[in-house]
């Protein structure tokens, strides 16, 4: 039985074609037949993999090569939040929606450069590190709880698109259930995912095997941008279009609209790892992933919200796979695909979180893995709780993309860049610093406080 056993691992199937084992030919040929039945399916991936395409597209991206590293701070920027874009769009206009999606991109590279910058005076490349050497303890504590509350943000939001995508196929797919029984529903199911999929995942002890899950979701949003421009093109919506009644710049919404399009670009904590793992990490080659990144980024985001926008224009939702596609299979199977990225993308943020919060309530204490679960326990258990009764995703990203998310992108970086270079020293650097930090800050501080009074009433 022990050695019956042992054959069902792979290494002693492979071990049982060596000379050296003692055994009748006859049984090393039995052997030699299960093992090749066994592996099979891994035959064929390693073929796969070993293709002259496949081998080609990995030379071309080569570990820590200015290909690879757009590829990977691509894929950790665009995701859930492209899904409230075309939500954006509809608050504030057609032309002033792309414009706003350009302009941020810009005002992201700078802010990359003053992040860029202070990593390169402080030799750090943590947030709270660079806050420590600029403002001292207090302030890298500060920071700490500032990503913390962004971190939960976005695993919040994270469930509640799971939470609508699930909804919507109850919607199309089970159009008698009873309303109040399809919240329940959708509710129960987001609880089985969290505690058959998240917590499981988030309680592993490191994050190696999650690293796929960014690509996945890059896939899926790729996926779902395809299928919403061919069902715009194939269903004839392109005729249906009332261009005289499209409103192109709605002012009085502009404020409103700025959450949005800050909660998309939100990539600066994944710039510093990216650039640390550059084979000859240099400022003009970090500027190149940089450039192409946001370039990139903002099509995908341009394209996604005008076709969304113009296929159901006013009644675009803040979630927009929640809108009737008319039980498209395209569209069917990238929002289910997107929804499994994002279960299994969740509890990248729990791990983050976890360790963060672990050193909030234990400065200084040596690492325990049991305590690092009970953190993330808490952790997921919070996000849960405020996701439960929420179905607007426009209330998180407006909440999130007015509060944390500014604070990470927007205020931080340009106030390194401030404190760390001299006056007479890049002195427009140091203008153009202070007006991104106060003009986002304060847009970002009237979004947040109407929110909150339109909450409160």
């Amino acid at each position: 039985e022990m050695r019956r056993s042992e054959m069902d691992s792979p290494l002693i199937a492979v071990a049982a074609d060596d000379p050296l084992i003692n055994s009748s030919p006859s049984q090393e040929q039995q052997r030699r037949q299960r093992a090749r039945g066994r592996d099979e399916s891994s035959s064929v991936v390693d073929r796969f993999l070993q293709s002259p395409a496949v081998l080609y597209v990995r030379s071309k991206f080569k570990p820590g090569g200015v290909k690879s590293s757009i590829f990977v701070l691509l894929t950790a920027t665009v995701g859930a939040g492209a899904l409230a874009l075309p939500y954006a769009m509809r608050i504030v206009g057609l032309a002033l929606g792309v414009a706003m999606i350009a302009l941020f991109g810009v005002l992201t590279f700078y802010t990359l450069h003053c992040l860029l910058v202070a990593s390169e005076r402080t030799g750090q490349t943590a947030f709270n590190e660079i806050s420590r050497v600029c403002f001292g303890d207090r302030w890298a504590t500060v920071t700490d709880v500032v990503l913390i509350l962004n971190l939960l943000g976005l695993a919040i939001g994270f469930l509640v698109v799971i939470k609508g995508i699930v909804g919507a196929g109850l919607d199309t797919y089970a159009p008698d259930c009873h309303m109040s029984m399809a919240m329940c529903y959708r509710n129960v199911i987001l609880m089985l995912l969290v505690f058959l999929l998240v917590l499981p995942l988030g309680l592993l002890p490191n994050l190696r095997s999650l690293s796929f899950t960014s690509l996945l979701g890059f896939f899926w949003v790729m996926f779902l941008l395809s299928a919403v421009v061919v069902f715009f093109f194939a269903d004839g919506h392109l005729a249906d279009v009332r261009w005289g009644e499209l409103e192109m710049a709605n002012w009085e919404n502009f404020v409103d609209g700025v959450p949005y399009v800050v909660y998309v670009y939100l990539c600066h904590p994944n710039v510093l790892p990216v650039y640390e793992a550059l084979t000859r990490p240099t400022p003009k080659r970090m500027y190149k992933v940089l450039r192409r990144v946001l370039a990139l980024a903002a099509f995908v985001y341009i394209v996604v919200a005008v076709f969304v926008y113009l296929t159901f224009q006013n009644h675009v939702f803040s979630n927009f796979i929640v809108n009737n596609f008319h039980k498209d299979v395209k569209v069917t199977v990238g929002a289910f695909g997107f929804a499994f990225s994002l279960v299994i993308g969740t509890p990248v943020y729990v791990h983050t979180g976890r360790t963060i919060m672990d050193r909030l309530l234990f400065p200084g204490r040596e690492y325990s893995l049991f305590r690092l679960r009970a953190c993330g326990i808490v952790f997921l258990a919070f996000c849960v709780c405020v996701t439960l009764p929420v179905n607007d995703l426009s209330k998180v990203l407006g909440i999130v993309g007015a509060s944390t998310s500014p604070i990470v992108s927007f205020i931080l970086p340009p106030a390194y860049l401030i404190h760390l270079v001299p006056e007479p020293e890049r002195r427009w650097e140091r203008y153009g610093a202070w007006i991104i930090m106060l003009a986002v800050g304060s847009l970002s501080a009237v979004s947040l406080v109407k929110q909150i009074i339109q909450l409160s009433s």
